[in-house]
């Protein structure tokens, strides 16, 4: 699992948009020093994964698709990223010979630094982050 720089612009969008009224793309690169390109990719990421929602024409604008106290952590991490784990053994324990047994203590411990990281980011709410 890593936090990487579209992971972090994501989640600064989403904080951003912490109000009922739409806000325009712009305001919010500005605020968060974020290239309008990069911003509107990651808005692109966020609104396929339900997450937000945008309205087109000069009004227009992004919102949020539900209330920022249920939007956590997790959740815009997950729109991001595809795979959900600190370590490649993590993923599928075929690919590592020694999950299933009680050989390698690093797999164990991995594992359990992994189940507290994500109970972590699902316990964070956006709205916290305000």
């Amino acid at each position: 699992m890593f936090i990487n720089r579209e992971t972090d612009y994501a989640i600064r969008i989403v904080r951003n948009l912490h109000h009922e009224d739409l806000s325009q793309i712009e305001s919010i690169v500005q605020k968060e020093n974020i290239s309008l390109t990069m911003a509107h990719k990651v808005c692109r990421q966020l609104k396929k994964k339900d997450i937000i929602n945008s309205k087109s024409g000069v009004n227009g604008g992004y919102h949020l698709n539900k209330p920022l106290e249920d939007i956590s952590l997790f959740d815009v991490y997950g729109a991001m990223n595809d795979v959900v784990a600190i370590n490649d053994c993590l993923i599928d324990v075929e690919n590592c010979p020694f999950a299933k047994s009680d050989i390698c203590k690093v797999h164990h411990e991995l594992n359990r630094v992994q189940a507290i990281l994500l109970e972590e980011l699902k316990s964070k709410s956006i709205a916290e982050l305000i």
